[in-house]
């Protein structure tokens, strides 16, 4: 058999099989519905605090309404006008509003909304000073289809743990871009998201299918990231940044880009990213697809290959993973390697799929969430079931 009729032969069992692949794949790659049609009210909608750069003492307010007029913002008795943003898509229009607050003094702020008509929205912000340790919650994938099946357990967390500096989300926080399921994800958070501070990752859920991927408008717009030193362009440079606090760095990154088109760049404004803070604060890293994959059948060869040996190089302390609906720790081989953590926090869960000795601790049922205070020496982590009940602990100490 020559040469040529091999290649062929192997070239029709490629494509053979790249067709079936499709075929089976077909759903979860590109069988996205279309957002129902919908109509916001004129109110204030969705309330979300997430951080301006410097953890303490900057925030950003957003929130949505179906409201096209400017409202007011009133903070310590200032009032200020705000403008909104129309967002069209498919199921209907959005208009959405921001309003950022930079050096905030120690103590507790309040701040009103208030529409032409009249309709007020109010809430408070606390900004702590640096004498206590940074404690910051890691919330995995929640991707609710419904209401009520979060509200109890995120609200419990949340009375549990009303000084938390941060709550950190590895992405799918909804089930899809659509505004049903932004008000089925605020269904779960809304009780406490006006005075909390968020700081998520996008996951692929937040992203639209298809050949042509790109994130629900509504995300930047509800969690617009903070544009902190030189960090990359808002619109061009895909969806990482970075928060600082006393005690930890918190490096956001959006793997959704990946490998093509903004690895480089990437991995280029990450090695600036984790080296240029000069009192030395632990690096944690909040990603959705993994660097060491969880689940069956999943590789993640940009995260893997190129960001893992990064991450070991510039120091990293601590990786947050989402995307495999399951509870793992990977052993550390060396006392310097990051620490990665997968979690979940949704009704679906995976099996674990790693050799077992890869792992200190696993579970593929359940739901979870994980505490992490920080000082200048060490980070200790705590995670919680849904019931509240602690199923691992783990301490990073600083090795650098």
């Amino acid at each position: 058999m020559n040469k040529r009729r091999i290649s062929l032969i192997v070239l029709f069992f490629v494509l053979v099989s790249a067709t079936v692949l499709t075929v089976v794949r077909w759903q979860a790659w590109f069988g996205l519905p279309a957002e129902s049609p919908f109509a916001l009210d004129k109110g204030i909608h969705r309330v979300f605090v997430v951080p301006g750069g410097d953890g303490l003492r900057s925030r950003v307010v957003t929130w949505v309404s179906g409201d096209s007029l400017p409202m007011a913002f009133i903070f310590d008795g200032d009032t200020t006008l705000i403008s909104p943003k129309r967002i069209p898509t498919e199921g209907g229009v959005t208009y959405t509003f921001r309003k950022g607050l930079q050096d905030l003094f120690v103590g507790t702020h309040r701040y009103r909304i208030t529409t032409r008509s009249g309709e007020t929205f109010a809430d408070s912000l606390f900004v702590r000073g640096i004498s206590r340790r940074d404690r910051l919650i890691y919330i995995g994938d929640i991707q609710d289809r419904e209401k009520g099946l979060s509200r109890n357990f995120l609200g419990g967390v949340a009375k549990r743990y009303p000084d938390a500096d941060a709550w950190l989300f590895a992405g799918d926080l909804i089930e899809r871009g659509h505004n049903g399921y932004w008000e089925i994800f605020y269904d779960a958070v809304g009780d406490f998201a006006p005075h909390t501070v968020f700081v998520p990752a996008p996951g692929n859920h937040e992203y639209t299918k298809g050949f042509s991927r790109k994130p629900d408008p509504r995300w930047r717009e509800a969690f617009p990231k903070p544009l902190t030193s030189d960090d990359q362009d808002d619109e061009e440079g895909g969806y990482n940044y970075f928060v600082d606090y006393p005690y930890a760095r918190v490096v956001v990154i959006d793997t959704n880009t990946l490998p093509f088109g903004n690895l480089f760049p990437l991995t280029s404004w990450l090695k600036r990213t984790l080296t240029e803070r000069e009192d030395d604060p632990f690096l944690i890293v909040v990603m959705h697809h993994g660097v060491h994959s969880m689940a069956s059948g999943r590789v993640n060869l940009a995260e893997r290959f190129v960001l893992g040996p990064l991450f070991e190089t510039q120091g990293v302390d601590l990786v947050l993973q989402g995307h495999d609906h399951v509870y793992a720790r990977v052993k550390k081989e060396d006392a310097s390697d990051p620490l990665y953590i997968t979690s979940t926090t949704s009704l679906k869960s995976y099996e674990v799929k790693p050799d077992p000795s890869w792992l200190d601790a696993s579970a593929d049922g359940g739901r979870f969430y994980v505490v992490l205070d920080i000082d200048a020496e060490k980070i200790d982590g705590t995670t919680f079931r849904e019931n509240h009940s602690g199923f691992d602990r783990f301490t990073i100490t600083k090795h650098r």
